[in-house]
């Protein structure tokens, strides 16, 4: 008996029952769709599109994933990326015509963007007169541009012959060959395009549209404008319209920042063994700033900042944008331009927005105004 009681005793425990860990949760285009939709809904783009691309995947063919992708894609400003989903949900098999609208005006508009990004900075104001000086990559980029998007926008309207949006890009996109043409009467002729459509589009807008803080609205494409009064701006583009002119201008200065001295460490002393000194080494003791040093001013780096604005039919400025310039000069150049006010612009009646760049020559504020409302920045 005590021996049968030894071996029992001496046996190991019974091990625990294994537990089977949950399931992976299944991946499928529903479910990331379903993720990304939500992510898009709170202007998480970055984070969306890599969910529609996910659900792409899956499934190539899903038109809704395509969609978003598309969408997403041209939000985070990667026309490419946004043209390709667009163009592989306009060739889905039997896709509706409609949809094949819609994705032909939104490849048109990429298109477009991306000829005006490298146009627009090339622009300067001489004799009244914006004039374009590019590289010959850039007129050849941007006219590669300009042709496929004239393509895309006209299988649009092939489909729809009064789609307002896809109308207006068609008066933009020649808006932007008339300013790369060298020859005249070939600019001539592309702002005469450029105005035809721009008609158009508006004679096709639906009564009551709510006004958009985007290029789909009638817009009319001007170039620079005067950050002088004395100057007068009168272009072909300008002349076509009534009004679209400043009337309150503010300038771009930047501002000076004064710093405050760094505070040092006080060392820590001691005594040792036979009564020598030991410091307890920097960074040790209190921090204690000098009395003698005195807050440093900094006078950022200015220059010539480039702001595009578009201005809506009332005159106000709807959202500017840096398009160049230095860094330092982006904030005060930006904000600068948001508080110039125009004169409503209409084309044949009919109110239209305007689009134009601001060149500012962003300075540095006078010591004088630098004493009395200066920004303090600290450091560690």
């Amino acid at each position: 008996m005590a021996l049968s009681i030894l071996v029992n005793a001496q046996q190991p425990a019974p091990a625990a029952p294994a537990t089977t860990p949950p399931p992976a949760p299944v991946i499928t285009a529903q479910s990331e769709m379903t993720q990304g939709v939500a992510l898009y809904k709170k202007g998480k783009f970055d984070l969306a599109v890599k969910k529609f691309q996910t659900a792409v995947k899956l499934e190539p063919n899903n038109d809704e994933a395509l969609g978003y992708a598309a969408l997403t894609a041209f939000q985070l400003g990667n026309m490419a990326q946004a043209r390709d989903f667009f163009q592989r949900r306009t060739d889905l098999p039997n896709q509706k015509n409609s949809i094949k609208t819609y994705s032909n005006y939104m490849i048109g508009m990429t298109r477009w963007r991306q000829a005006h990004e490298i146009i627009i900075k090339r622009g300067e104001l001489i004799a009244g007169k914006t004039t374009y000086k590019l590289a010959d990559k850039e007129i050849l980029a941007a006219n590669e541009h300009i042709n496929a998007g004239l393509s895309s926008i006209k299988k649009s309207l092939a489909i729809k012959p009064d789609y307002s949006e896809a109308l207006n890009v068609l008066n933009l996109l020649n808006a932007e060959a008339a300013a790369l043409a060298t020859d005249e009467s070939k600019a001539g002729e592309f702002r005469k395009s450029s105005l035809k459509a721009l008609s158009q589009a508006l004679q096709s807008r639906v009564e009551g549209t709510k006004e958009a803080t985007d290029f789909g609205a009638p817009t009319i494409r001007l170039g620079e404008f005067s950050v002088a009064v004395e100057d007068v701006v009168s272009d072909e583009m300008t002349q076509a319209i009534t009004g679209g002119s400043p009337l309150n201008r503010v300038s771009a200065v930047l501002p000076y920042i004064k710093v405050q001295p760094k505070a040092k460490a006080a060392p820590v002393v001691d005594s040792g063994p036979n009564g020598a000194a030991l410091s307890a080494g920097p960074g040790q003791g209190a921090l204690k700033a000098s009395t003698t040093q005195k807050a440093e001013v900094i006078q950022l780096k200015g220059g010539k900042a480039k702001v595009e604005v578009l201005i809506s039919s009332l005159g106000k400025v709807m959202f500017a944008r840096m398009i160049d310039g230095p860094p330092a000069t982006t904030t005060p150049a930006i904000n600068a331009a948001k508080k110039w006010t125009f004169l409503p612009a209409t084309f044949e009646g009919k109110p239209v927005q305007v689009s134009g760049v601001i060149t500012f020559n962003v300075k540095s504020s006078t010591k004088e105004k630098a004493k009395e409302k200066t920004p303090v920045a600290k450091t560690n």
